[in-house]
């Protein structure tokens, strides 16, 4: 089993989209802060119950004097608490665990420090993969995620949609 640190806008975008059980049916250990928690809604916090519930989601709480650290550190003054805190947490885990980010700056980061980093659409293969969703369920929802979220990369999101019509037609 992978070891994956997510942050805020990964929770975000597999709320919206229903899929937060499904985190379950992945071969991944899932992490994330307390932090991260602190930046999502009453409700969000409340579709992850069922992970925390199955012991599959394991919510790092950094200490006091890791909460000074992290301020004094040398991350991008333009990432949050909530991401420093998340780059902080991966550098702390056993094994190479990843990062699942749709934030620039993370993914800048990670990939300067040799930290695998992922986003969305790699979520969305990985539901195909596993056979969580079908290839029609996976496309309508990228296609819905793509209304909703205008921070995705249109680019990425527009030839994974190629990809799948090629793969799965």
């Amino acid at each position: 089993m992978r070891i994956a640190i997510i942050d805020a806008n990964i929770f975000i975008d597999l709320y919206y989209l229903g899929w937060l059980p499904y985190l379950l049916s992945l071969d991944l250990e899932i992490y994330t802060t307390n932090y991260v928690l602190d930046e999502l809604n009453k409700e969000q916090v409340t579709g992850l119950s069922i992970l925390r519930e199955q012991n599959h989601l394991v919510v790092c709480d950094l200490s006091d004097s890791q909460t000074i650290s992290l301020s004094e550190s040398d991350y991008p003054r333009r990432l949050s608490d909530a991401d420093k805190s998340v780059l902080w947490c991966v550098q702390l885990l056993p094994g190479t665990p990843i990062v699942l980010s749709g934030d620039k700056s993370m993914r800048i980061w990670c990939e300067n420090h040799q930290i695998e980093v992922q986003g969305i659409l790699w979520m969305f293969d990985q539901m195909l993969l596993s056979d969580i969703l079908s290839p029609t369920d996976t496309h309508d929802a990228l296609l819905f995620l793509m209304r909703l979220n205008p921070q995705l990369p249109s680019q990425a999101c527009k030839e994974k949609l190629e990809i799948w019509a090629r793969e799965f037609s």
